[in-house]
């Protein structure tokens, strides 16, 4: 499920907007203001402010890449975008990117970060027959699920750059570039009722399938959908 996370310097821009921030109430130091200060306040006052306008602008912005922040190889180090758990600083996120879920953190890894304190993937569930959780993989965000290979999760996704490749990720998070095109065993996928699996609690976006793996199995697996 994903989470908006404004960045702390955002969300002080935020409470100025509002006229919550300290200095909005703090007593004039000087006596009146001049006639020129007098006539930027009507200005303001004539035309004022839409915090949401303001919000939005704001996350549109990239967020500059900090000086010795970690660049991707695009063989052992990959560029991502996950979910944000929290507003602390991590030293792998190069970038935050505006999406139809909110501010999306991109951040260079050699793994999926399946159990991570702040970074947050994509997770694809397979579960039986029973409605039981079997197991579970992570993915970036918006990446296309190709199938499943044995213990696998095949994924497409963009690393960086705009490039685009084929990877292989386990429930461990281990992550593979794969040096050929992968082909989609998807297009066979049957829909199915999604069962009330605890990965995907509260979320309106979660589509659960039938699909056949490569090695011919079948597997009942979920995943969230795009919020649009």
């Amino acid at each position: 499920m994903r989470n908006l996370i404004l960045v702390p310097s955002l969300l002080a821009v935020l409470l100025a907007i509002a006229g919550c921030a300290p200095e909005a109430t703090a007593p004039a130091a000087t006596a009146a203001p001049a006639a020129t200060d007098a006539a930027d306040a009507a200005d303001a006052e004539a035309t004022p402010v839409d915090p949401a306008a303001a919000a939005a602008a704001l996350a549109v912005a990239p967020k500059p890449r900090p000086p010795g922040a970690p660049v991707a190889d695009g063989k052992t180090t990959f560029e991502f975008w996950f979910s944000a758990k929290t507003e602390e600083d991590d030293p792998r996120v190069v970038d935050w990117l505006e999406d139809p879920c909110g501010l999306t953190p991109v951040a260079v890894v050699d793994a999926i970060p399946v159990d991570d304190p702040y970074l947050l993937p994509d997770f694809v569930v397979e579960f039986d027959a029973a409605g039981k959780e079997v197991r579970r993989w992570g993915k970036p965000f918006s990446a296309e699920i190709l199938g499943i290979a044995g213990d696998e999760l095949l994924f497409r996704a963009p690393h960086g750059g705009g490039a685009t490749a084929d990877f292989r990720t386990g429930i461990d998070g281990h992550l593979v570039r794969s040096t050929d095109t992968i082909e989609s065993t998807l297009s066979g996928a049957t829909e199915t009722e999604c069962p009330a699996l605890p990965t995907f609690a509260g979320s309106d976006y979660v589509q659960c399938v039938e699909v056949t793996d490569a090695d011919g199995g079948r597997h009942l697996l979920a995943w969230e959908g795009a919020c649009t």
